[in-house]
């Protein structure tokens, strides 16, 4: 096994890789199944090795040796490579581009399948980077949007973008990811531009308010309620707002009273 990996496989791959991330990703997967194939069957055919003296002798199994094999000999090779066309396939999907999932879902339980029953090497390897350039590619975003885009334009972009991360882990990436890159999200395209979003003018929180957008405001409100003493600001605006409209109502009153006009039934 180890020597067909090092002579046939790996050079396969590598020279794969050299024609960009796709190419790299399709020959990955291609061999990746078939050794997951061919684990499958050694360990069926020599069970009474892995019953007796494997277990006799403390070894591992068949199963395990074949999967360390594959992890010395191809994984700590491709791993970088892998990582760095699965980030580039994601972004071009948050681009709007159509790609092919299946090999960035394959190639997650790759990453998987190398912890050797833990989620240590796809947190290392691949979650942590991807965490890392989500948040440098959301950060350009919230850039360009607080810049273009009136408050209610840039929450209906936020809303699409956190709903399509939530899909695409539910797609290709390991479940645990989601809070994670929800939260990397948040903050970069919520947190960091609250109070510009609510004080923006033309378009912010007290604006809505006197426009009675209540779509735009229940919009705001869900949005902001997912951060961590989110909607304190948005609550001291608020009651600006209907402080500063009651105080307008009793002056009115009052100038009337002082021009010597009677209480109306709506006072």
């Amino acid at each position: 096994i180890q020597a067909s990996l090092e002579t046939k496989v790996l050079p396969a791959i590598q020279e794969k890789g050299s024609s960009g991330g796709v190419p790299l990703l399709e020959e990955l997967k291609f061999r990746w199944e078939n050794h997951t194939i061919m684990n499958k069957w050694y360990s069926k055919f020599f069970t009474y090795l892995d019953r007796f003296y494997v277990k006799h002798h403390s070894l591992p199994s068949l199963s395990q040796a074949g999967l360390t094999a594959f992890k010395t000999n191809i994984y700590e090779h491709v791993k970088v490579g892998a990582k760095d066309a699965i980030i580039e396939l994601i972004d071009k999907e948050r681009d709007g581009e159509i790609i092919k999932k299946d090999l960035i879902l394959n190639t997650v339980k790759l990453y998987e399948a190398m912890g050797m029953g833990s989620l240590e090497t796809y947190n290392n390897d691949l979650e942590a980077k991807l965490l890392e350039s989500t948040r440098e590619y959301y950060a350009k975003k919230r850039a360009e949007w607080i810049v273009t885009d009136s408050t209610p334009e840039y929450l209906i972009k936020a809303e699409q973008v956190l709903n399509e991360e939530s899909n695409r882990v539910k797609e290709y990436l390991n479940t645990g990811t989601e809070p994670k890159l929800l939260k990397v999200v948040e903050e970069e395209v919520l947190e960091k531009v609250e109070s510009a979003l609510l004080e923006k003018e033309g378009s912010g929180c007290k604006v809505l308010l006197a426009n009675d957008k209540s779509e735009d405001l229940q919009r705001m409100f869900k949005l902001f309620a997912r951060l961590e003493d989110g909607l304190r600001p948005m609550a001291e605006i608020v009651q600006q707002f209907i402080s500063s409209m009651g105080h307008e109502v009793l002056n009115q009153r009052q100038a009337r009273l002082d021009a010597g006009e009677k209480d109306k039934n709506d006072d």
